[in-house]
């Protein structure tokens, strides 16, 4: 049973910012075009008033297709932030409650337009991280209300919150849930260092590391259980990798020294950031790893990109630098990077944080203390 929900009066984005560009291709009209996704053809003209006749339309062409999104609103709070979408389009992630005396948040999750409040596991700080299609929601709250209290991975399923354990440390944080309940994270271990973990049928297991001794870092896991995440070489170096049965595979960089791996899909096609040259501090650019090679994905004409999830359709989201400087969420698919832009307005920043097999992306738009969730429809 859910907590009681918030309405949050999730509103319709504005049309300028809500649109993403189409190449017009051999054999396109704009009936066709408006059709494949799901518009009117007054719509998809009045989205293009450049046209001086919308029935010539050329090969080559940009057309701006508009695409509902929606704003999730709050807890109550200035600020939340969307981290997960399932394919029934339920979202999670982490919102500001109206606390104006401390600051406070909490894991929610979101569906058919009210944002619920998850609680915590006694403390007052809680946020979420992953959803899968049985409503099981991952995250980590803080375990008591005084300063400095650990922070304790969870599961959260039918009303209840379930504190899954450390690996022998004080604290433990969950990244990401898979449809099976399995949930993947870090722990801190008896000797203080930061380890990752896989937690299925109750028991905490520790994944190793790539040669190093600290910080193996899980983020995402599929219905194969395979894990990627990134963990330190003997080197030194912090690398993507892939665990499987046991094993974890470094799986390199895009030229640099530094790369993490964010999100794998049920083919084991895997995206991530990696630098081009020289550490994190270098160019990053997002990248797909697919049959062990790795794919420099680009960016939206700016220095850097990261990819933070991808579909079992192959479609992968993330943030990239724009050539003007700022940063905005993109969708890419068929090799093809495309800017979902930026809401309301004035608002210099966005990340998608998942996408979901519908095309449902999910993620944050605004500036730190001051920027919102939301809920993009799928594109066609």
């Amino acid at each position: 049973m859910l907590p009681s929900p918030v309405p949050t009066a999730p509103s319709a984005l504005s049309p300028a910012s809500t649109v993403h560009g189409y190449v017009v291709v051999p054999g396109d009209t704009m009936w066709e075009i408006a059709h494949r996704h799901g518009l009117t053809l007054a719509t998809l003209v009045a989205a293009n008033p450049e046209l001086s006749d919308p029935s010539l339309i050329r090969a080559g062409g940009r057309l701006l297709i508009p695409t509902p999104m929606l704003d999730l609103g709050t807890l109550g709070g200035p600020s939340s932030r969307a981290i997960d979408v399932n394919d029934l389009g339920e979202v999670v992630g982490t919102s500001d409650l109206a606390t104006p005396d401390v600051y406070v948040y909490r894991a929610f999750i979101w569906r058919d337009g009210l944002m619920a409040d998850l609680g915590t596991l006694g403390g007052n700080l809680s946020q979420a991280v992953g959803i899968n299609e049985r409503g099981q929601v991952a995250g980590s709250s803080t375990a008591s209300p005084a300063a400095g209290a650990p922070w304790r991975a969870f599961l959260w399923q039918d009303g209840t919150m379930i504190d899954i354990g450390t690996l022998g440390g004080p604290s433990s944080m969950a990244d990401a849930i898979s449809e099976q309940g399995q949930i993947v994270g870090s722990s801190s271990a008896p000797n203080g260092n930061g380890r990752g973990f896989i937690w299925r049928d109750g028991v905490m297991t520790d994944l190793g590391t790539l040669g190093g001794s600290i910080a193996t870092v899980p983020i995402d896991i599929n219905d194969r259980d395979q894990v990627v995440g990134s963990a330190f070489t003997s080197a030194g170096d912090q690398h993507a990798f892939l665990w499987e049965d046991g094993l974890m595979t470094d799986l390199g960089t895009l030229g640099g020294t530094w790369s993490e791996a964010h999100g794998i899909n049920s083919r084991g096609e895997i995206v991530g950031a990696s630098s081009l040259s020289g550490g994190y501090e270098g160019p990053v650019h997002a990248f797909l790893w697919r049959d062990g090679v790795m794919t420099d994905l680009g960016t939206l004409g700016g220095d850097e990109s990261l990819a933070t999830s991808i579909n079992n359709r192959g479609e992968v989201v993330g943030m990239s630098q724009t050539s003007a400087g700022e940063r905005h969420a993109f969708l890419w698919r068929r090799g093809s990077m495309s800017d979902l832009g930026l809401f309301e307005g004035g608002r210099s920043q966005a990340m998608a944080y998942a996408v979901n097999d519908r095309g449902q992306v999910a993620g944050v738009s605004g500036l730190v203390f001051d920027e919102h969730a939301f809920l993009r429809t799928p594109v066609p």
